[in-house]
């Protein structure tokens, strides 16, 4: 699969998905362990999920940023990291759009898009976008169509929630999901549409990079870990979350890594106790101080 050929020059806004250095030390026992826990995840067994567990200062954002740099890219598995993260599905998929800004993801969609629809798309973003001002339908077609023949999405909805995206990203409108999984009407899409249009943008991103798997890292739940502020609301749109991205992996496709404390482990199995059916466990301990270091 190659990657979009304006990716030679530019990146996601995100570390590439070529292999570097590994940043950290573990023992290589633990290391052993944790690989072959990796080995399972991206198998493309049922599990697809994986928490870090263990408490302040053992290591589990040293661990998830090893993964970022080093071992997903080893894996040619493209990966996004996110600290604290909101505890809503919505907000997620706003912090990955934020990530990769509203210019380049137009950029991606329409180079992918005229690959296998340049006749519709002419010549060039720039005049294309000027077409879509005057005759949005018409030029919508070709969009729409060629994401769906790319692959990125065989729902004709997606598609066309997609060139939302695109037609808007010389006006002032907010770059937000919920912006694109709004009707005209003010009525939001069913949980299942904004559940494809956020696979469709995994999706169009792994196609960029020339990668077939994508992995979502988060650096704790802090809502969750300390439980700080954790309203009836709150628990409800966590357990909503995990179940989103549980099935998101369903495919195989994606998998998620969670940095928990042990309290949040208690309660995540409180809130949502089958998570722990779809998930594997790591536990640190506290680290050992490596021979190298001083």
């Amino acid at each position: 699969m190659a990657k979009l050929t304006s990716l030679t020059d530019q990146t996601l806004n995100k570390p590439s998905v070529a292999a570097g250095t590994d940043p950290f030390w573990l023992p290589e026992s633990c290391k052993a362990t944790l690989v072959a826990r990796l080995d399972r995840l991206t198998s493309r067994g049922r599990r697809r999920a994986l928490a870090i567990v263990g408490g302040a200062g053992t290591g589990k954002t040293c661990v998830l940023r090893w993964l970022e740099r080093v071992e997903m890219p080893r894996r040619r598995i493209l990966s996004y990291r996110f600290s604290d993260p909101d505890v809503s599905f919505r907000q997620l998929a706003d912090a990955l759009l934020a990530r990769i800004g509203r210019k380049r993801f137009a950029t991606l969609l329409y180079e992918l898009a005229a690959i296998y629809r340049p006749s519709l798309l002419g010549a060039g973003m720039k005049a294309y976008l000027a077409r879509f001002a005057v005759t949005p339908s018409s030029s919508m077609e070709g969009l729409q169509q060629g994401l769906i023949e790319a692959g990125i999405t065989k729902h004709v909805e997606t598609a066309n929630r997609r060139g939302r995206i695109f037609a808007e990203t010389a006006g002032p409108s907010r770059f937000d999901f919920r912006r694109f999984i709004t009707a005209d009407s003010g009525v939001m899409a069913p949980s299942r549409e904004q559940d494809r249009l956020f696979e469709a943008i995994l999706r169009l991103l792994r196609v960029a990079e020339g990668v077939e798997r994508a992995a979502l890292l988060f650096d704790e739940f802090f809502q969750v870990s300390l439980y700080r502020g954790l309203t009836r609301k709150d628990a409800h749109d966590y357990r909503a979350t995990l179940r989103r991205l549980l099935a998101t992996t369903a495919s195989g496709d994606l998998c998620v890594v969670f940095a928990m404390t042990p309290d949040a482990v208690e309660r995540t199995r409180d809130i949502y106790p089958a998570f722990w059916n779809r998930c594997y466990r790591f536990d640190l301990s506290a680290p050992e101080k490596s021979p190298n270091r001083h």
